[in-house]
């Protein structure tokens, strides 16, 4: 699925009823064992400011390729990002700064998986505003329905 940036959204997530998907959405200890959670989330998307980035700097912001939605590391969609690779002037091909990077932990020490459900949907103005619709994008992990 594109998200309203046009990148493809979710790729990375475990796939149904695999042992990583067990792994990221069930919980195994405590009083809430054998069931998840879920958290809703709001984001406000700035489409003009996105639409004003040129095509290397929106890929740059994601670590994944526009057309693809591949690692910048190479590979397809699905492919495993390689944070290793370097430039030839030595600069990391998926930089810190990426949404791909920040979003696998790569830098923070510990590492929690979520499960992502991406949904697009717009918002209407408030009456008078004078405004036009706005786009925004929710995304909850949760165990599917």
């Amino acid at each position: 699925m594109r998200n309203l940036f046009g990148q493809l959204d979710g790729s990375a997530n475990a796939q149904l009823g695999s042992e990583h998907f067990s792994r990221v959405v069930w919980i195994d200890e405590g009083p809430f064992a054998g069931g998840t959670s879920m958290v809703l989330r709001r984001i406000r998307m700035d489409l003009d400011g996105w639409d004003k980035a040129d095509r290397a700097a929106r890929e740059q912001s994601t670590g994944t390729r526009l057309d693809t939605g591949a690692p910048l590391s190479g590979g397809d969609e699905f492919s495993n990002a390689d944070f290793e690779q370097v430039s030839a002037h030595g600069f990391p091909v998926i930089g810190e700064f990426s949404h791909m990077r920040r979003a696998n932990g790569i830098d923070d020490g510990e590492h929690q998986e979520i499960f992502r459900r991406p949904f697009n949907y717009d918002e209407a103005p408030s009456p008078g505003s004078g405004r036009s619709r706005r786009r925004v994008r929710s995304s909850s992990p949760s165990r599917p329905i």
